[in-house]
Parts: C-alpha cells; sequence; structure tokens
C-alpha cells in the first residue's frame, strides 16, 4: 500500500498518529511511500541546471543514486536543490522511518550546446496538434507533461521526416524528446534514423537506434531517444522517426495506430 494525499507531510503524519492511537490493521514496514516530488529547471541546459525537492517529513530521506559529477553510489540530499552541471541520469527516492522505500523517479538532464538549424522540411503534424510553430522543436524548452501543452507536435502517420540544414558545425549525436501517455494512446517511436549529407549531397553516415520494448506504465512521462555517433560536420540532416504501427495487445486501443508527441530535436 502507498501513502496517498496531499504531500508526504500530512498523510505520514496521520498515519503514525493513527498506527499509536488505535490498533493498527497494518504494520508500519508494510506501507509505501510516494514517490518525491522532483521539477528541473531546465532539462537541456548550456552552463548548469537546478532540480528542486519537494518538502518530506522528519524522519523521511530523499536519496539519489546514479551517476553524477563522477561519483556512483546512493547518497543521503539534506538541502532542497541540487545543482547540476554535466549530463547525468539521476535516480531518487524515498526511505526511512521504517517504511518501504518509495519508487524511483528518474530524472534525465543534458548538457548541450545552442546550435543554429534551419528547418528544411517537417511532416505534416495531425490536428488539432499543429498550432506550433516548428521551431520548437530547437528552443531547448521541455513541454509540460500536459500533451495539449503548446510546445508539443502531434503525428499520426507510419513515418516522420525532419530535415535540419546546418552550419556544417561539428556534432556527434541527436537526441529525440518525446511523450508517453498510455491513457491518452500516446506511445514513443519504435526506432530513429539520422542520415548525414555534405554540401554535394553526399551521404557521410547512417545509423538506426532503436527502442526498448513496449512495457505498460501509468502517468506521463518524458521520454528520451538518442543516436550517437562519431564527430562530424554535415550539411544536412535527414531525421526519420518510426512511430508504433499498432496499440499493443494490452492496451483498450489494441491494434489502432498510436499518437506521437515531440517537443524536442537535440544536436549534440
Amino acid at each position: 500500500m502507498r501513502v496517498q494525499g496531499i504531500g508526504y507531510l500530512l498523510s505520514n503524519l496521520v498515519l503514525l498518529g493513527c498506527a499509536v492511537s488505535q490498533p493498527a490493521f497494518m504494520q508500519l514496514g508494510e506501507v509505501q511511500l510516494s514517490p518525491p516530488q522532483i521539477a528541473a529547471q531546465h532539462v537541456f541546459f548550456e552552463e548548469a541546471t537546478n532540480l528542486y525537492f519537494g518538502e518530506l517529513p522528519e524522519g523521511v530521506l530523499l536519496c539519489v543514486s546514479g551517476k553524477e559529477d563522477g561519483r556512483e553510489g546512493e547518497k543521503p540530499i539534506y538541502e532542497n536543490k541540487m545543482t547540476i552541471s554535466e549530463s547525468s541520469t539521476l535516480r531518487f527516492r524515498a526511505k526511512g522511518r521504517g517504511f518501504i522505500s518509495s519508487e524511483y523517479v528518474t530524472q534525465e538532464l543534458f548538457k548541450v550546446v545552442q546550435r543554429k538549424v534551419e528547418l528544411g522540411f517537417l511532416s505534416p503534424r495531425a490536428e488539432p496538434y499543429n498550432k506550433a510553430d516548428p521551431e520548437v522543436l530547437f528552443d531547448l524548452q521541455k513541454a509540460k507533461k500536459n500533451f495539449s501543452d503548446r510546445g508539443w507536435l502531434g503525428f499520426k502517420q507510419d513515418t516522420v521526416h525532419v530535415e535540419l540544414k546546418l552550419q556544417d558545425e561539428e556534432i556527434k549525436g541527436v537526441t529525440l524528446s518525446f511523450l508517453e501517455d498510455q491513457r491518452s494512446w500516446i506511445f514513443g517511436p519504435k526506432s530513429m534514423r539520422v542520415d548525414g549529407f555534405g554540401e554535394s549531397n553526399n551521404l557521410l553516415f547512417s545509423k538506426t537506434v532503436t527502442l526498448d520494448s513496449v512495457s505498460q506504465s501509468e502517468g506521463e512521462h518524458f521520454r528520451f531517444l538518442e543516436s550517437t555517433f562519431s564527430s562530424v560536420s554535415p550539411h544536412k540532416l535527414r531525421i526519420s522517426i518510426f512511430p508504433l504501427q499498432k496499440i499493443p495487445s494490452w492496451h483498450p486501443g489494441r491494434g489502432s495506430m498510436p499518437w506521437l508527441f515531440i517537443d524536442e530535436i537535440v544536436l549534440l
């Protein structure tokens, strides 16, 4: 059972009070803490970004694990803010007070360089999610988790093509930022191919990456698909994104074509 309610403080203190004042129907060690609340100042950043943490009750610690600033392993956090200066994938959970530790919350952060990009071609977006300016794909600003946010571009087709004209800058990868909200029939892509071309339209490289098989999940999630390659200075990039062709059999919308929502394409 997970402690529910508005915030940890009221939920957990009320639960503890009940356990002391009246016969307990459930032992304290059988109750799981809710996942911690994490807010990122910027997911994509050039110098540094801050993570902000929700308040926890006395005796409950926020712990972080993962590689951050060259260190690995779980450690407690005693402040309500953490500054990150390098690309990181961090996992957070609440633990202590005799409760079962919460489930992990994963936060991905990307240190990037702002690049000059000209959009040459973009596949048509589906109504009514075609109102946003396509340039939002390159503004390094994460959209909100609500798919109706104007930072998302919505697609419902076999393949999404994006063609970018560059200034022959050196790059070493592409990160696609997308939304997963299975309750709203929104799924991530199954794969992405990145083709780089020289000034005479000669093919310099081609790289395909595939997303892990789709599993059931609840709620809205930011997801990322990254393709890395040897440093190269292409004149043009052609990015082909391949959505799932059908919603999986375990979903109420099984057999239907899912939605794909993209908010950022980041050049590494």
